[in-house]
């Protein structure tokens, strides 16, 4: 009996409950529906707004709705700079002030007046060709001094097959792909069975090494790609062997086919990468891009152009893929398949590569990637949440420029770039 009377307990309690929550629901739904006359009847008062008043709203891209939106019913304006509904013009006024609209107002001011400029002049090109000619004389890496660095990469390369003769060594990173500053790394790959461990005994081998060649030794294991990092003994050359790089050396490869196929390539390549260096946009595990970055973005741009100063070496060569990538690595064979009608100075090149990432090119709407000549909308990548979306070539997969985690950094890439 105890038992029985629990359950009808129980089975009452859950009635109330549950008429309860009608009762809340109905009383919801009333409330909200008075809430829609309300507004509904303080839209049909408002009046119709002046000329006055709709002129201004014109000015910054507020729009009367000609439909009623399904969505947003009470809507009578639209923004078209921040898609963006508005009830009444006092709504309008507010929207006016927000921060983000404020921004887009003054990029598409900024984009009617970059492209209204006129042509450069001739004295203007040779300006800026001299320009890019001093900052490469200057800050690119001279070849006596690329030569010392292959003789480093020969020397360690030697120490590391003396302990460990299955092991393979490969250099990846701007010395290799010929955009390298003075002052870059010189990144060597290890490759071989059980790296991670491999690399731990080097690193001892290097800081237990009498001869004094290996100076400054140091470790850092816990980084998502695994390295040691040491000068040696009569350079200034900081010098990083690191494992499962592989990807990078490839990539590394076909940015040297294409600077061997144009001197302005590299040239147009380190103004780029000083240019990143200057507004401290060059450093990916601080939130902004990785250095290889700037020496794609100046190949996707050179293949772009019209006319073309470079191909696209995947579309160039036909054939499987392994024979492909064969084919790529020959630039003599390359040299002979592609010739350039591009006689732009490099001058020229730069202010149109400037030109061409501030205002012609739809950042939210495109990756850039050198595999294709034809644009690749971000939808094929799923790539939409990050502001800028660069592609491997060889991890197809991967953006490049997700170190950007924060749209203010990629704001201030982008306001840096137009206003250079």
């Amino acid at each position: 009996n105890q038992s029985n009377s629990g359950k009808k307990r129980n089975s009452s309690r859950e009635r109330r409950q549950r008429k309860d929550l009608r009762n809340a629901d109905v009383k919801r739904k009333a409330e909200d529906e008075q809430l829609a006359q309300q507004i509904s009847t303080m839209l049909l008062e408002e009046p119709r707004p002046s000329g006055e008043v709709l002129a201004e709203l014109e000015q910054e891209r507020i729009f009367p709705l000609r439909k009623r939106s399904v969505k947003f019913p009470l809507a009578r304006f639209f923004c078209r700079l921040c898609d963006y509904h508005c009830d009444t013009v006092a709504i309008c006024h507010k929207h006016i002030k927000d921060t983000r609209h404020k921004r887009l107002k003054l990029i598409r001011t900024t984009d009617i007046l970059l492209k209204s400029l006129p042509a450069p002049s001739q004295v203007h090109v040779e300006s800026l060709t001299q320009v890019v000619e001093t900052v490469y004389s200057k800050e690119a890496l001279p070849e006596e001094q690329v030569k010392v660095r292959l003789e480093i990469f020969e020397k360690v390369s030697a120490f590391v097959h003396s302990k460990y003769p299955d092991a393979k060594l490969s250099i990846y990173g701007s010395t290799a792909t010929g955009f390298a500053l003075k002052d870059s790394d010189l990144n060597m790959d290890l490759s071989i069975d059980e790296a991670a461990k491999v690399l731990m005994a080097i690193h001892q081998l290097l800081k237990n090494d009498e001869s004094g060649y290996y100076q400054q030794v140091q470790s850092d294991f816990t980084a998502k790609i695994p390295c040691v990092f040491f000068q040696v003994a009569g350079t200034d050359t900081r010098c990083q062997l690191s494992i499962n790089s592989q990807i990078a050396c490839q990539t590394a490869e076909l940015l040297k086919c294409y600077t061997s196929l144009d001197p302005r390539v590299k040239k147009i390549g380190v103004a780029f990468r000083h240019w990143a260096k200057i507004i401290d946009i060059d450093q990916q595990d601080r939130g902004t891009l990785p250095s290889y970055v700037f020496g794609l973005m100046a190949v996707y741009f050179l293949q772009q152009c019209q006319p073309p100063v470079l191909p696209v070496l995947h579309e160039l060569v036909q054939g499987e893929e392994k024979t492909q990538e064969t084919s790529i690595r020959n630039i003599d064979q390359m040299k002979t398949l592609w010739r350039t009608e591009n006689k732009m100075s490099v001058g020229e090149l730069w202010l149109n590569l400037l030109k061409f990432y501030s205002v012609e090119l739809d950042l939210n709407k495109i990756v850039i990637c050198i595999r294709r000549q034809e644009p690749v909308p971000r939808d094929e990548k799923k790539w939409a949440s990050k502001k800028l979306a660069i592609e491997d070539p060889y991890a197809k997969k991967r953006n490049v420029a997700r170190s950007v985690s924060h749209s203010h950094v990629f704001e201030y890439i982008y306001d840096r770039m137009r206003a250079t």
